[in-house]
């Protein structure tokens, strides 16, 4: 008797099938065998087979390596993961092949030399298998030629089996047939099924409207007391697993999570990748580091963990082997880990982080089991290295693809909510049956028609070698085998918009749906649904608000209550939180606050921007090599080298004619300020790497070559004061306030009696605050006024003279032109050729730094009352703004 064999995608799907037939009595089993294309081949090459082994993903990945590793004939073919994963499909695809056969013995002339060394692999490939007691899928397919069978083959709807199978069961003479007659295209719903569409306005609102619709669909199901089933295809399924759980399971509903995760996205995972980075990664990164003491693996708590955190990111000089000391002193699992990730052997481990597992704290039975599965995970991995003498640093592209079966079950009732990612979800027998079914994610990010056309795909063509490839196809058989699960209810999910600046369509087979659901030539709303379909269309935007027009599951009779997330709404401090606002008090009067200019030019650019970054503090702990490091350490550098000029050179300014004694001192002192920076406390510039110091020594010579630009700004003047400190004791009160701040440099012009004050910039675009009142009817307060500040401030300290300029310098201009900005007197001051007119004053100096402060009054008046609301001077206050998504944003 010839026996059927039915080849399904899934062991489940066999199983359901097997059950059918038991359903219709016991004479349809006889004849029958339901299984896997894997299952089957399995089974036939251990009863016909030569005794080894079928090759699984993990030892090809390892072989492939090994042989890139030791093949003198793969010269340009490089040890990527990429081109691990490449050569591992190729050989899977096409080994045993008549047509590779062919390629082999007589190469086309087509072939690139790259694709020559890929196909030159292929016997070395082979021989590496045997002689390790493997033997590929094609090969064993080849080899069990040589058995007489009498089967014959009936292939389930979607299942891929490998080309070499089309090849073996045609020279084995053995019918081939398909069960059922396949999905060629989108159909629409059955009779009694109804439509259904939810639409997020964004990515913050998705899961509150799957929520909302799912939680609706429960009640109604319970209303009319029976029993219901929920199933979810998403391929978003942990989280949307997370909200659902959260939400149904306290109302007498089961959740179930059949999906799975990659390994690096366990806690397990990431505790170990983490140490793989920081210990066998030549940089190794205190990140990774720190992202192992946030694990539970740790062992570390979690305030513990912040402060190691805050410690390790501040401190860039710490080394590596400072680094690992304390590790040692914190945490024992750090030492093994260490040794996990150094010595191939140490598998061994494994069992007592299987232990460890059991004592995380904070992890529930599911998620401890999760870890469990990454662990014997890892351990399968550890196996195969040691099988291919690979040590730990050297598998990287085996930890890729790793991935963990992350199933789990909460809650218990009447009703089954059942999400499935999409790799279950091509599990899906034809007996699957659900009361709702709600098909996520449906945008074309996710459901694509697009065929990959790679390198392999390439290759493939030019040998001849037909793989099938329908990726139109084989989404519209998804789509359809999750609809066709639904009983009443079939919903469609997608977001409208992603958050960003990537635009969303609908996927395609959300559009074929829809056209199936048109009556004749119907009109297709905005959201691209048939009109008549309006009252089957939820919307929800990320306040918690469906849209007017829409209503929403309606399947229990009642009004869906909005899920509202709450968020800060920007304003005002009230008068219950002033006190809570902590502000410095000026120590002879504790009704005056006390602020710096620089407080004040960001309160006056916006309110919320100076809350955010004043009061609320977001900036990260970590000490970093960047333009604020730079910045201080440059105002350093001025200081120490005007204060060393007189002392060498007995000159307080620079000329052209010291100019050469001025670099060769400036030289020596930036020298000097670099050494130090390491006993620096505070923000400290600290050049480690090779690029660093590449960086450090062009900042030194651009501030050489700047001393060329000062030797001949402003030659009348003199400097006189350097980091001039103004301290809150010394009572010089501005605008309301009471000041504290450094002033970088003043310089004096004691023949007229005159000063300027000086601020070191990087950049001054956009720093000239100059006002003709012939000109400008109005006064606008500028958005540049720390150096008109100190300007107004020293005219209580400086008696001798009085301002007529307040300045910023640019420290990397090589060149007069523009390498001075702000605001001077036109009529006191000349600075042609270094300043624009844009920054000229045209009005009694005095009287315009009267006005700045007068304006300012008003903005230092509305922060006493608490006004934080957001408010920008002009577009340049939004541009270094750390509230990124703002109402009031300027671009």
């Amino acid at each position: 008797m010839t026996r059927n064999v039915v080849i399904f995608s899934s062991h489940d799907q066999a199983l359901s099938y097997r059950k059918q037939l038991a359903a219709k009595g016991s004479g349809a089993c006889f004849g029958v065998t339901a299984t896997t294309f894997a299952a089957w081949l399995a089974d036939a090459w251990e009863l016909y087979g030569d005794g080894r082994g079928l090759i699984s993903s993990l030892d090809r990945s390892f072989a492939v390596r090994f042989l890139l590793e030791h093949s003198s004939g793969a010269g340009s073919l490089e040890l990527t993961d990429g081109g691990i994963a490449l050569v591992c499909r190729f050989f899977s695809e096409a080994i045993g092949l008549d047509a590779l056969e062919a390629a082999v013995d007589s190469p086309p002339a087509s072939l690139s030399a790259q694709e020559r060394e890929i196909l030159g692999l292929v016997e070395p490939y082979r021989a590496v298998l045997l002689q390790r007691g493997f033997v590929e899928e094609g090969d064993a397919l080849n080899a069990l030629l040589g058995v007489k069978w009498d089967i014959s083959f009936t292939l389930a709807e979607g299942v891929e089996l490998p080309p070499c199978f089309a090849q073996f069961a045609e020279k084995a003479g053995i019918p081939c047939s398909i069960l059922g007659g396949g999905t060629e295209c989108i159909t629409g719903l059955p009779e009694g099924v109804l439509p259904q569409f939810l639409f997020a306005s964004g990515p913050s609102a998705e899961n509150a409207l799957i929520s909302s619709y799912v939680r609706q669909a429960c009640e109604a199901l319970s209303s009319k007391g029976r029993a219901g089933s929920v199933l979810v295809v998403t391929s978003r399924p942990h989280s949307v697993y997370a909200t659902l759980s959260e939400s149904l399971s306290v109302r007498g509903c089961e959740c179930v999570l059949q999906a799975r995760k990659p390994f690096v996205e366990t806690h397990f995972g990431r505790a170990y990748m983490a140490i793989r980075e920081f210990i066998l990664d030549d940089r190794h990164d205190p990140r990774a580091l720190m992202d192992f003491a946030s694990s539970p693996f740790s062992g570390i708590s979690v305030q513990a963990a912040a402060k190691i955190d805050a410690s390790v990111r501040g401190d860039r000089a710490l080394s590596f082997e400072e680094l690992q000391a304390m590790m040692h002193l914190v945490t024992e699992t750090y030492d093994l880990f260490e040794e996990l990730v150094s010595d191939a052997d140490a598998s061994l481990l494994l069992d007592r982080f299987i232990d460890l597992s059991e004592e995380l704290r904070g992890l529930d039975a599911a998620s401890v089991f999760e870890q469990q599965i990454a662990i014997m995970a890892l351990r399968g991995v550890y196996e195969a290295a040691r099988r291919w003498g690979v040590g730990p640093g050297a598998f990287t592209f085996a930890l890729s693809s790793l991935s963990v079966d992350v199933s789990r079950t909460c809650g218990s009732g009447s009703n089954r909510v059942v999400v499935l990612d999409a790799l279950q979800a091509s599990s899906l027998s034809a007996q699957s049956r659900f009361d709702v079914v709600v098909h996520c994610d449906l945008d074309a990010r996710y459901v694509s028609a697009s065929e990959s056309h790679n390198a392999l795909v390439t290759l493939e063509d030019k040998l001849g070698i037909q793989v099938p490839r329908h990726a139109l196809q084989d989404a519209r058989l998804a789509f359809e085998r999750v609809k066709r699960c639904a009983i009443k209810y079939f919903a469609c999910e997608r977001v409208l918009n992603a958050g960003g600046d990537e635009d969303v369509y609908p996927s395609f087979v959300l559009d074929e749906f829809c056209e199936c659901l048109r009556e004749g030539d119907e009109e297709l709303d905005g959201f691209g649904v048939p009109r008549h379909l309006h009252d089957f269309v939820a919307t929800r935007d990320e306040g918690g608000l469906r849209d007017t027009y829409a209503a929403n599951y309606q399947a229990g009779g009642e009004n869906p209550d909005s899920i509202v997330i709450p968020g800060f709404a920007p304003g005002i401090v009230g008068e219950s939180s002033k006190p809570l606002l902590s502000l410095f008090r000026a120590p002879d009067n504790p009704g005056i606050i006390v602020l710096s200019p620089s407080a004040i030019e960001e309160y006056v650019n916006c309110p919320y921007r100076w809350y955010t970054a004043r009061r609320l503090r977001p900036e990260a702990p970590d000490e970093l090599f960047g333009p604020l490091e730079q910045g201080v350490f440059v105002h350093a550098v001025w200081e120490s080298f005007y204060r060393c000029l007189e002392q060498e050179i007995s000159s307080k300014r620079v000329t052209l004619g010291n100019l050469d004694q001025a670099q060769l001192c400036l030289s020596r002192v930036f020298d000097a300020e670099l050494a130090k920076q390491a006993q620096v406390e505070g923000v400290r510039y600290l050049p480690l790497s090779f690029t660093e110091r590449a960086q450090a020594n062009r900042l030194k010579q651009t501030l050489v070559d700047n001393l060329n630009v000062q030797a001949r700004m402003l030659p009348r003047f003199t400097p006189q004061q350097f980091e001039l400190s103004i301290e809150p004791g010394q009572g010089i009160d501005y605008a309301g306030a009471r000041l504290m701040g450094r002033v970088d440099r003043v310089d004096i012009d004691a023949e007229h009696g005159h000063y300027v004050v000086i601020d070191y910039k990087g950049g001054i675009a956009g720093h000239d605050a100059g006002f003709d009142p012939d000109e400008q009817e109005d006064f606008r307060i500028p958005s540049k006024i720390q150096a008109l500040i100190y300007a107004q401030a020293l005219r209580r300290v400086v008696e001798s003279a009085r301002p007529v300029g307040a300045l910023y310098l640019s420290y990397r201009a090589k060149e007069p032109a523009r390498s001075l900005a702000g605001s001077f007197d036109s009529s006191m001051l000349d600075v042609t050729g270094f300043a624009r007119s844009a920054a000229g004053v045209n009005m009694n100096f005095e009287s315009y730094l009267d006005m700045v402060e007068l304006e300012v009054g008003k903005r230092v008046a509305d922060l006493l009352e608490g006004d934080i609301a957001p408010n920008p001077l002009c577009e340049s206050s939004c541009t270094y703004c750390p509230v990124r998504y703002c109402e009031k944003r300027l671009s």
